[in-house]
């Protein structure tokens, strides 16, 4: 099949759930720039986001919802007339979903389930591209991830991306519902309001003159989030030709902790910063990266941003995100 012409977006009507998060707001604004018509399904606020602090939601119409209200879903694609979803909106933060398993498991499988499920009854042509990660593939002894590999996650999180995961393939072999699911490594970039996660944390007490923390010594796969948009878009251009099928997103990469900080500090101009080891047991995958073979060979893409090059846009980020504000005023989430 041919690639999808440059004029795709032009006009397209397409949903984007959780369009306020980290990486949905750099999708939308790709999107945009694309000329797609974007409805932007919001939960809650998130001065954050790119989606807000560029001023995306004027630019989109904003519909305050949850994934979880099914009739809402049904109304929204229906009255919008949606041709592609972006389905984003998930609970996404391992500690919380350790802390309340039972509202991540409802978010993330059963808010997947009633997008799939919207989808079906309003109008099963509309094409999907659904976020999964590498943490739905849970604990393997054999890296890197493949596509062919089972999904067996163990802790909360991973569970909750193994069966929404499942659930998305479902809605495509039982009902012919035409989506793509995307597995990413761990993001990085500006807009990230989760400050529990090493950017956001790291950069956040560098820049108050405290020791960056080190809570485990594991590796993961570390991709810059415009890279990641690109990936999604691409995809979603081409879902009838890859209707059913899921694609690694990485950078093939495997980093420490300690190498993502000293690229931090490095970028602020701090290189011999002390660490901080917490020295406390963390329930979560030891050891993380992705083949991205598949995503290459199918159309071509690949990361453009380096790991030098992605951390000084994000710490150049955050650097102009705090400016003017009380950087001491936001919790420390160690």
């Amino acid at each position: 099949m041919a690639k999808a012409t440059k004029d795709f977006w032009k006009g397209r009507r397409v949903l984007v759930t959780g369009a306020n998060g980290f990486l949905a707001g750099w999708v939308v604004k790709a999107l945009l720039l694309r000329g797609a018509a974007v409805a932007a399904l919001v939960y809650q606020k998130n001065p954050v986001s790119v989606f807000e602090t560029e001023g995306l939601n004027r630019q989109t119409e904003v519909i305050y919802s949850d994934i979880l209200d099914f009739p809402s879903m049904k109304r929204v694609l229906r009255n919008h007339a949606i041709q592609t979803v972006f389905h984003l909106g998930a609970q996404a933060i391992c500690k919380v979903a350790l802390e309340d398993p039972i509202a991540t498991l409802d978010a993330n499988i059963r808010g997947t389930a009633n997008i799939m499920e919207a989808v079906r009854v309003t109008n099963p042509s509309i094409e999907v591209i659904a976020a999964s990660s590498d943490k739905a593939y849970g604990i393997h002894d054999k890296l890197p991830y493949r596509e062919s590999a089972p999904l067996h996650g163990e802790f909360p999180y991973e569970v909750s991306k193994s069966c929404a995961d499942l659930v998305s393939r479902m809605y495509f072999h039982a009902y012919g519902i035409p989506l793509v699911i995307v597995r990413s490594g761990n993001l990085y970039g500006g807009g990230d309001a989760h400050f529990s996660r090493i950017f956001p944390r790291t950069i956040h007490r560098l820049l108050r003159g405290l020791r960056p923390v080190v809570q485990s010594e594991g590796v993961r796969d570390y991709l810059y989030v415009e890279d990641a948009a690109r990936g999604y878009i691409a995809l979603a251009e081409r879902v009838r030709e890859f209707a059913g099928e899921a694609f690694n997103i990485g950078c093939e990469t495997p980093l420490s902790n300690k190498k993502i900080i000293a690229a931090i500090a490095k970028a602020l101009h701090k290189p011999k910063v002390r660490l901080l080891f917490l020295h406390k047991p963390v329930e979560e995958i030891p050891n993380q990266y992705l083949s991205c073979k598949k995503i290459r060979r199918a159309i071509g893409w690949k990361p453009l941003v380096s790991l030098e090059e992605g951390v000084k846009r994000t710490v150049a980020w955050y650097r102009e995100f705090f400016r003017g504000k009380n950087i001491r005023s936001l919790p420390l989430t160690d």
